[in-house]
């Protein structure tokens, strides 16, 4: 099929005219005149309009641009509001409705997990019927719309095989980045918490890279590929440490212990000894980290301390988020249905003026309730926090069934993988941030549409 602008070739792909590479020059050069000049702002408009197109006329390369922004925490124009992953998730839906279009598809393919999802969105419509403030709810909304646009565009784009590439993608620049996190952290002594370029949400992103990293690391069919993938997975735990997040810490050490004991019960089954191997290397690989640890016990002594923290529930973070976990709770009381309407958790002191005799809420206004789960029990009630189960736990269930019933050429790997995030994410959002907004609302639905593509692949392939 061609059009005047864009055309497809034998192979699918979509291929820029010659019309349209000339005009994309013609821009870079403008720009490049712009810049000598001196003018940055036309200099990068124009630039960034050949960027534009590039993105929208090759949807596969936009979802490696996609991931990428991931780790970048930017706000390109701080009047609009918007995150440099907002503005790439949405060039990256213009590049999937582009292609549509031009491929002239009959119809788009819909995963199963996406009925919760509609299910959540409605959810979220009806308890906005009965809030008191209806206009806050426009934006729990369109994050959760954009969500599901986003697992629809990226099973549609892509096949089985692709999700192991783009799990590795993902997984490898989360490596680099904890590198430099890592370095950053050591020159410093270990006296700052260091986030990086994703900023706060590196802790959350490399949270969830370490199931990959393990997964990999022990069900390689490559001796020289599960050697890389746990230098990686350590990479990433430092990394992880150098924020001192206790969280995320937390999270990685529960989820990596059910893999562990996952493995060994799968491996033992299958008579794969060559696994078992690798997961009693794990308990020798402790010994150097530990040496780390210790040999650089100055330096970690700040993380150790934020450890110790977590018993003192009468100050600090742990103080703060028990009283927006208390709040919550408050909140979902006044309405246990419908709760008090989608988004205005941020304005509870308002709407429920009790709280303004919680010392600690002077320091937590406008901040989310810090645990999803409450947080949509008190925004939206026993309605919208059944939704948002609902919707975790489908994607937890397709992981399950894929590492248990795998029939197809998918790697072990890659199952277990995926089976790991899947349960990462439905645990955290009982008590951590969550997933539903900032740049973690992009994290989520990557991992939703990739685990539904391998389970298709299984179905079909």
């Amino acid at each position: 099929m061609t059009t005047s602008a864009l055309r497809i070739n034998n192979d699918g792909d979509l291929i820029i005219s010659w019309t349209v590479l000339s005009i994309i020059l013609l821009f870079i050069a403008g720009g490049v005149t712009f810049l000598i000049a001196g003018k940055l702002g036309l200099a990068v408009g124009l630039m960034a309009i050949p960027v534009v197109i590039a993105i929208i006329s090759y949807p596969k390369a936009a979802i490696y641009l996609y991931i990428f922004s991931l780790f970048i925490y930017l706000y390109p124009a701080t009047s609009l509001h918007l995150l440099f992953i907002d503005i790439v998730s949405l060039l990256f839906l213009a590049s999937f409705a582009i292609d549509f279009l031009v491929r002239a598809k009959g119809s788009v393919m819909i995963p199963s997990v996406i009925r919760y999802g509609i299910f959540l969105l409605g959810a979220l419509i009806f308890v906005t019927l009965f809030s008191s403030h209806p206009e806050y709810a426009y934006s729990p909304i369109l994050r959760v719309a954009l969500q599901l646009a986003i697992i629809i565009a990226i099973y549609n784009l892509i096949s089985g095989n692709d999700v192991g590439n783009l799990l590795k993608f993902y997984f490898w620049l989360m490596v680099f980045h904890s590198i430099y996190n890592f370095g950053s952290f050591i020159v410093l002594k270990g006296e700052y918490r260091i986030f990086g370029f994703p900023g706060v949400y590196y802790d959350d992103l490399a949270m969830l890279a370490f199931p990959i990293g393990l997964a990999y690391f022990i069900w390689s069919e490559s001796r020289k590929d599960s050697v890389l993938y746990g230098l990686g997975t350590v990479m990433v735990s430092f990394g992880l440490l150098a924020t001192q997040s206790r969280g995320p810490s937390l999270t990685v050490v529960w989820v990596g212990a059910f893999i562990l004991i996952y493995s060994w019960i799968k491996a033992g089954r299958e008579e794969n000894n060559h696994v078992r191997k690798r997961l009693k290397m794990i308990l020798w690989g402790i010994v150097p980290v530990l040496i780390v640890l210790v040999g650089f016990a100055g330096v970690f002594r700040f993380a150790l301390e934020r450890f110790q923290g977590l018993s003192d529930i009468h100050s600090g973070t742990i103080w703060y988020r028990f009283s927006l976990w208390r709040a919550s709770l408050l909140a979902f009381m006044n309405d246990p249905l419908t709760g008090i309407g989608p988004g205005c958790f941020r304005y509870i002191e308002n709407i429920l003026p009790i709280l303004r005799f919680d010392e600690a809420q002077l320091y937590v206004q406008g901040l989310s309730a810090h645990n999803m789960f409450l947080h949509y029990l008190a925004e939206s009630g026993l309605i919208g926090a059944a939704a948002l189960v609902a919707f975790y736990s489908r994607n937890f269930l397709v992981s399950k069934r894929l590492v248990e019933h795998n029939r197809s050429s998918l790697p072990t790997s890659l199952t277990v993988a995926l089976f790991g995030i899947g349960l990462m994410l439905l645990g955290t959002i009982f008590y951590m941030d969550g997933w539903g907004w900032g740049q973690n609302a992009f994290a989520a639905p990557f991992f939703f549409a990739l685990t539904a593509r391998a389970a298709n692949h299984r179905i079909n392939g």
